[in-house]
C-alpha cells in the first residue's frame, strides 16, 4: 500500500511550496479583485497553475502517514482519514476550479468577469493551513521560539496591511486611475501611517462607509502597535535564554565576589572557570534538561553528547554499538582548571578517567617533575579499579579540561557484561603496569 513517512524531507519540501502558492495566492487574488486589472494569458496561467498543485495537494494528503519504524506494517484504511476529517473539506474547496465553470453560464460580460473574480476569493481558504506549515517549518529549521513569534508576526501583520489596502481600494467611490501601482502604492501608505497612529492625513476618507473603514483600521492599528512594541522588548530580552541566565547568575558571583572582598587573584580564577563554562555551553545540567525524555531519546542525546569522546577514545571507537549505548550513560563531565589535580598519589581508586579536551600531566614520586603528559582521547586510572590498589602518581592538569569520570560501580557492570572491554582494558592494565618512565609507573 502506498504511504508517506511522517518527516520525509520531500512532503517537507512539497508543504514549503504548497505554502508559497497559498501566499502568492492570498497577495494576487484580492488585488486583481479590487484593481480588476485585464485576465491576461498570465493570470489565467496563474490560476491553473494554482489549480493544478492545490488538486494535487489533496490528493497527496489523502495518501496514508506512517513513521519511518512503522512503514513495514500494514495500514488499515487506504485513506488518510485524519486529513479526511480535518482539512479534507478546506482543501478541496481551495483546489476546486470554480471559476472555469461559471465561463459556462449565461451570464454578460461584466457580471461574469466579476463573479470569477470573487469566487476565486475560495483559493484563500488555503491560508488556514498557513500556521500549522509555518509551526512545522520552525521545527525544521530549529528556530528560536522568540525569533520564530517575531517572524511570524511581522508576516501576519504585512498580510493583513495588503488586505486592508484592498478592502481600501474596493471601498473608495472614485473611478480608478490608471496608473494601477500607485493606486496600490496609495492605499498601502495609508494603511501604514494609519496603523502606526502617524496619520499626515494626505490621504482620507472619501465617503462614509471609508470613514467606517478609517475608525476600524485606527483601533486595530493602536493595539497593534502596542503589540508590537511590547513584544519587541520582550524578543530582544529573551532572544537568548541561556546567556540572561548566565548574566544573571554572573551578577550573583559579582556580588559576592564584592561583598565577600575577595582577593584579586582568587576573584580572577573564579571569573576564568565561569568564563569557560559558558564558552564551552557547560552550565546546564544534563539530567536536568534530557530527564523527562524517555530511554530511547536519552540515549539517543547522551551519544550525540558523547560521541566527539567516543571517536577520540581507542579504547571506547573499537567497541561494539550495545557498549556505546550503556557507556554513554555512566560517563560524567568534570572541569578542571591548570593546576588542579585530577587525582592524587596514594588515594583510593573509586573511577577511572577519559580526557575529551586538554592536557594533564603525570608526575612523578614527589610531584614535581612531568613524567608525561596525556591528552586528548587518553585515559588513566583503571589499574586501581582493577586491583583495588591506591593510585601510583598524582596527575594534575595543564590547562582547562573536560575530563570524563566512570565510577567503580558502572566500571564493574561493565567488566562483567562485555567480556571484550574486560580483555581489552586488562591487556592495556599489564602493559602499563611493565610500561617503565625511568622509576615511574603509568598512573593506574
Amino acid at each position: 500500500m502506498l504511504y508517506f513517512i511522517r518527516d520525509s524531507k520531500y512532503k517537507d519540501v512539497w508543504d514549503a511550496w504548497i505554502m508559497f502558492l497559498a501566499i502568492v495566492a492570498g497577495i494576487e487574488i484580492p488585488l486583481r479583485l479590487v484593481l480588476q486589472y485585464p485576465e491576461s494569458n498570465f493570470v489565467f496561467a496563474m490560476d491553473l497553475v494554482l489549480t493544478l498543485f492545490f488538486t494535487l495537494d489533496v490528493l497527496i494528503n489523502l495518501i496514508p502517514v506512517a513513521s519511518g519504524n512503522e512503514a513495514h506494517l500494514p495500514k488499515k484504511h487506504p485513506l488518510n482519514l485524519k486529513y479526511v476529517k480535518t482539512w479534507f473539506t478546506v482543501d478541496f474547496i481551495a483546489a476546486f476550479p470554480f471559476g472555469w465553470f461559471l465561463t459556462g453560464l449565461p451570464l454578460d460580460a461584466t457580471h461574469g468577469v466579476k463573479a470569477i473574480r470573487l469566487i476565486r476569493l475560495t483559493r484563500l481558504l488555503k491560508l488556514a493551513k498557513m500556521v500549522p506549515l509555518i509551526r512545522k517549518w520552525r521545527d525544521v529549521l530549529n528556530l528560536n521560539p522568540s525569533v520564530f513569534r517575531m517572524l511570524l508576526f511581522f508576516f501576519l501583520i504585512f498580510f493583513a496591511a495588503h488586505w486592508i489596502a484592498c478592502g481600501w481600494i474596493a471601498l473608495d467611490t472614485a473611478p480608478l486611475k490608471d496608473d494601477l501601482v500607485r493606486t496600490y502604492l496609495q492605499a498601502i501608505y495609508w494603511v501604514f501611517t494609519t496603523m502606526t497612529t502617524v496619520g499626515y492625513g494626505d490621504i482620507t476618507p472619501t465617503s462614509n462607509i471609508q470613514i467606517i473603514y478609517a475608525m476600524f483600521v485606527m483601533i486595530v492599528g493602536v493595539g497593534t502597535y502596542g503589540y508590537v512594541i511590547a513584544n519587541l522588548a520582550n524578543f530582544l530580552g529573551n532572544i537568548d535564554t541561556a546567556k540572561i541566565d548566565f548574566s544573571k547568575k554572573m551578577a550573583i558571583v559579582n556580588a559576592f565576589l564584592a561583598y565577600r572582598d575577595i582577593p584579586p587573584q582568587l576573584e580572577k580564577r573564579i571569573r576564568a572557570y565561569y568564563a569557560y563554562i559558558w564558552d564551552n555551553r557547560l552550565d546546564h545540567d544534563e539530567d536536568e534538561v534530557i530527564g523527562d525524555l524517555p530511554d530511547s531519546l536519552k540515549t539517543e542525546v547522551a551519544l550525540f553528547l558523547r560521541k566527539p569522546l567516543i571517536s577520540k577514545v581507542p579504547l571506547f571507537r573499537e567497541a561494539s554499538t550495545d557498549f556505546h549505548h550503556e557507556v554513554v550513560h555512566h560517563l560524567n563531565i568534570h572541569v578542571y582548571m591548570p593546576g588542579d589535580n585530577v587525582v592524587v598519589k596514594g588515594d583510593t581508586g573509586d573511577s577511572m578517567f577519559f580526557i575529551s579536551k586538554g592536557n594533564v600531566a603525570i608526575l612523578d614520586a614527589n610531584n614535581k617533575e612531568t613524567m608525561a603528559v596525556l591528552g586528548e582521547g587518553s585515559f588513566f586510572g583503571e589499574t586501581s579499579l582493577l586491583r583495588a590498589q591506591p593510585r601510583n602518581a598524582t596527575v594534575r592538569a595543564l590547562e582547562f579540561c573536560n575530563i570524563y569520570s566512570l565510577d567503580k560501580l558502572s566500571f564493574d557492570r561493565l567488566l562483567q557484561r562485555y567480556p571484550d572491554f574486560k580483555t581489552a582494558i586488562e591487556r592495556i592494565s599489564d602493559a602499563r603496569e611493565h610500561e617503565l618512565t625511568g622509576e615511574y609507573k603509568f598512573p593506574r
